[in-house]
């Protein structure tokens, strides 16, 4: 998949703002335009994703986050944090990119049509 793919939104305006709501193995919930999406940090690396469950759309927000993985609340169903796979589910994942200090999250070009 190009980066040219997708049409990029701001989801923190500078590396402070980001640490400060993101933590390491924790996840935080962020409002793109009108998506929720998750972030998670695990092991240095941002991962972003849908705030849903794919089994039965319960909040993976309060889930936990180790070795790569999401693990849902719920059912301990574990994720992928790169390729969101898992429990023969597939969790959608987003590319995020750093630019000029800000971190942007990117949907596929026609996502919100």
């Amino acid at each position: 998949m190009s980066k040219d793919e997708f049409r990029w939104y701001v989801v923190f305006n500078s590396e402070k703002e980001q640490n400060e709501y993101i933590k390491e193995g924790r996840l935080s919930k962020v409002l793109v335009e009108e998506k929720w999406v998750c972030i998670a940090k695990s092991s240095g690396e941002l991962y972003a994703f849908d705030e849903l469950c794919p089994h039965q759309n319960y909040p993976l927000v309060h889930g936990h986050c180790e070795n790569g993985k999401v693990e849902c609340p719920l059912h301990k169903y574990k994720f992928d944090l790169k390729s969101g796979r898992g429990h023969g589910l597939s969790l959608q994942t987003y590319p995020l990119k750093k630019e000029d200090g800000r971190l942007y999250i990117g949907f596929k070009k026609g996502f919100w049509d």
